[in-house]
């Protein structure tokens, strides 16, 4: 989908932030590697957090561009978004586990666990050590996601003025609800709907609302400042504060600091034009749920191509490899199958509109 020029800042940290979780998969792929990527290269938890900055970008997207939606039609326009290229890729994880279960290091087939997945319904999966997350992986993001659609869809039918108050409101006493649930502290699924990442949605909002009022005017380096600083933070942390509380308030900060300096940087003019990136912010969904599969090729192509022993060189050929396998097939992923829908299904929609119209 394309975005317009005022707005392609947001997709440069969309193909950013897809692209290192992308590499944090890709560190989990060959055991034997991991020591050099994690001491040489860089492979630690925190590129997982590209996915709080993609909840940063879609409160503030929802913000901009959802605002003038009644709630059926942004339900409508958010589920052609994100439904078919899941469903299809999701399918593509069953029939895959079944004829090439190699490609996934950890797949156990269930009728449940495939309706669920579809379904966006959060369950224990006991492959992943009883994380919350569905059988296409990447895929619990959008859990979150489709919550925050239901939320801003309701909000919606709030006065304007007041969709920010109430929709921060109501998460605050969602997450208060969970967290005081018995075991709360236990229970998975309690743990993942009382977490703190709901409040990147509403920040998000909260930047899209400033960048409509036109506020705060900065000059160049006070952007590139926030910038920075939420980039920092959220590679390394902030120093005196334990793993837990870093996770719990830094990252949702930073997240938002980065997507806030962006835009603002952009009102600016100190963002240039680059046609790559612009791209691959275009194919960044395609990125985010489609590396798992390239992942799994590239991991069966080196183990027969390449006998080697472990070595900093061979990780760091294998990172590449595998990050330019994820690239080239979600290009054609977006290109061959995610555009072409995506124009077919609006098309259909906007003909059934005019249709009913008249």
């Amino acid at each position: 989908m394309s975005t317009p020029v005022s707005l392609r800042g947001i997709q440069y940290l969309r193909a950013i932030a897809a692209l290192m979780v992308a590499y944090l998969h890709m560190v989990g792929q060959r055991e034997e590697y991991q020591p050099f990527l994690m001491q040489y290269l860089g492979g630690g938890a925190q590129f997982g957090a590209g996915v709080d900055v993609f909840f940063v970008i879609s409160g503030f997207i929802m913000m901009v561009t959802g605002s003038n939606c009644t709630p059926r039609q942004f339900i409508v326009k958010r589920l052609i978004r994100i439904i078919p290229l899941y469903w299809i890729l999701t399918l593509s994880v069953v029939v895959a586990a079944v004829l090439s279960p190699e490609m996934f290091k950890r797949t156990t087939l269930g009728i449940g666990a495939v309706v669920k997945s579809l379904l966006f319904i959060p369950f224990v999966n006991p492959d992943h050590g009883g994380e919350v997350v569905p059988l296409l992986v990447p895929g619990w993001s959008l859990n979150f996601e489709i919550f925050f659609y239901i939320v801003f869809s309701a909000a919606l039918l709030v006065r304007p003025a007041r969709r920010l108050l109430w929709t921060g409101l109501f998460f605050s006493a969602f997450v208060a609800l969970f967290a005081a649930l018995p075991d709360a502290a236990e229970h998975p699924i309690v743990k993942f709907f009382a977490s703190q990442r709901l409040f990147e949605f509403w920040l998000g909002m909260l930047i899209g609302r400033l960048h409509l009022s036109g506020r705060p005017m900065l000059p160049w380096a006070g952007w590139w400042l926030i910038l920075l600083a939420g980039a920092m933070t959220l590679m390394f942390g902030f120093p005196g504060m334990d793993g837990i509380r870093q996770s719990a308030y830094v990252t949702v900060f930073s997240a938002a600091a980065i997507v806030f300096g962006m835009v603002g940087l952009e009102r600016v003019g100190g963002v240039g034009d680059s046609r790559a990136l612009r791209f691959l912010g275009d194919a960044s969904y395609s990125i985010y749920l489609s590396h798992i599969f390239a992942l799994g090729a590239a991991r069966a192509i080196w183990a027969d191509l390449y006998h080697a022993a472990p070595s900093l060189p061979g990780a760091a050929e294998f990172a590449v490899f595998s990050m330019l396998l994820v690239v080239v097939a979600a290009a054609a992923t977006y290109l061959r199958l995610e555009k072409p829908m995506q124009r077919g299904l609006q098309r259909l929609t906007k003909s059934r509109a005019t249709a009913l119209a008249t």
